[in-house]
C-alpha cells in the first residue's frame, strides 16, 4: 500500500549511497510519465513541487559547490516548509575498536571488511 501511494502515515528509511545532500532529496522528486502511468519510485507521498524540482535539477549541474549547496538547501527548506516529509530520527552506529586495530574506517553504510584491519602486534 506505500508503494501505490494509499496510506495517511507512513514510516520509510533510506541508507545514503553517497555522502551528498542530494542522496536524499532526490527521493522527492515529481515521478515521471511512463506510458498511462506514473513512476514515483520512493518518493512513496508522491510530493510534488516544480519549484523544488527545479532548484534539484538546476544542483545537479552546479559546478561551484558554494552555489549548489545553496541550491540544495532551498529545495531542502521548501520540502520541510511544505511537510513532504517528517524526519523522525536517523540511524546511528557506534562501534567499539582496540586501539590495537589500523585500518578501521567510519563510513555511512557501517560496512567494515575485514580485509582492511590490521592487529598491531
Amino acid at each position: 500500500m506505500r508503494c501505490a501511494g494509499d496510506f495517511n502515515v507512513g514510516r520509510a528509511g533510506w541508507l545514503l549511497d553517497y555522502s551528498d545532500a542530494a542522496n536524499t532529496l532526490d527521493l522527492l522528486k515529481t515521478g515521471t510519465q511512463q506510458g498511462e502511468t506514473m513512476n514515483w519510485g520512493n518518493n512513496y507521498g508522491r510530493y510534488s513541487n516544480p519549484e523544488f524540482d527545479k532548484l534539484m535539477t538546476d544542483a545537479a549541474v552546479e559546478l561551484d559547490l558554494t552555489k549548489r549547496a545553496g541550491l540544495l538547501h532551498e529545495a531542502e527548506k521548501l520540502a520541510m516548509d511544505e511537510f513532504a516529509a517528517i524526519p523522525i530520527y536517523w540511524y546511528v552506529s557506534k562501534n567499539v575498536v582496540s586501539p590495537k586495530i589500523t585500518g578501521f574506517e567510519d563510513n555511512a553504510k557501517d560496512i567494515h571488511r575485514t580485509r582492511w584491519l590490521t592487529k598491531a602486534e
